[in-house]
């Protein structure tokens, strides 16, 4: 894993209505990344908890997301979990 760097964030293009959950690789220390692949599958709405609670692991071959997304018509949050191989993220 030396040089590889990830990074996840949530985004908004509609004024924090919907958001989803994005993921970037680098393997040259962050010199250069990949184009931002979306993690979630389903846009998120309700912006009472966009951000608070995002988690990010990596062994030397597997890399975990997880965060937490307002599905439309859902009266709370839930926890959404994304895992690839390293290389595949």
């Amino acid at each position: 894993m030396n040089g590889v760097a990830y990074l996840s964030w949530v985004a908004t293009n509609d004024n924090w209505q919907t958001y989803d959950t994005y993921i970037v690789t680098s393997d040259d220390y962050g010199t250069h990344w990949s184009k931002p692949e979306k993690l979630s599958t389903v846009s998120g709405t309700g912006a009472d908890e966009i951000g608070d609670y995002n988690w990010f692991d990596a062994t030397p071959d597997r890399v975990a997301v997880a965060w937490t997304l307002r599905r439309p018509g859902s009266p709370a949050s839930d926890i959404y979990v994304r895992t690839a191989k390293v290389g595949d993220a």
